[in-house]
């Protein structure tokens, strides 16, 4: 499994093997530019998400794709899904009632025929889904 990551990590260029140092059949490995670059976006989140209070890993998988997918504007059920593919309804329904529940998330319904619901971020998460979104934009 290490040696399949470490493949990974070298066809995404995040790392190289370490010129001229380490045994053939042990090598060393450095972090490229946009490993570097990777690792700060990475650093910026956990401190987040301890300032927050997060647990590790108790936000689960689709948290934080969840969170900056809502950073600019608030989503419908339906509209979430679409930019989340592939999450399955079930998946995105528990995490939104995770994150609504670490006070992440909040929900509001609009008075319409029928009441539509409607998802956006808490000022609690922005600073969290502002660092999540340096991984992605």
């Amino acid at each position: 499994m290490l040696r399949r990551s470490l493949e990974q990590m070298q066809n995404q260029g995040w790392i190289m093997p370490n010129p001229g140092h380490g045994h053939p059949l042990r090598p060393e490995w450095v972090t490229t530019e946009k490993g570097a670059t990777l690792i700060a976006s990475c650093q910026a989140i956990m401190a987040e998400r301890r300032a927050l209070g997060l647990p590790a890993g108790g936000v689960g998988r689709w948290h934080l794709p969840l969170i900056t997918q809502l950073i600019d504007q608030e989503k419908r059920f339906g509209e979430l899904q679409n930019a989340l593919s592939p999450v399955t309804p079930r998946a995105l329904s528990l995490a939104l009632k995770r994150s609504m529940a670490l006070g992440q998330v909040e929900r509001r319904l609009e008075a319409d025929f029928p009441p539509m619901a409607i998802y956006g971020i808490t000022d609690k998460a922005r600073p969290l889904a502002e660092a999540a979104s340096t991984l992605t934009g």
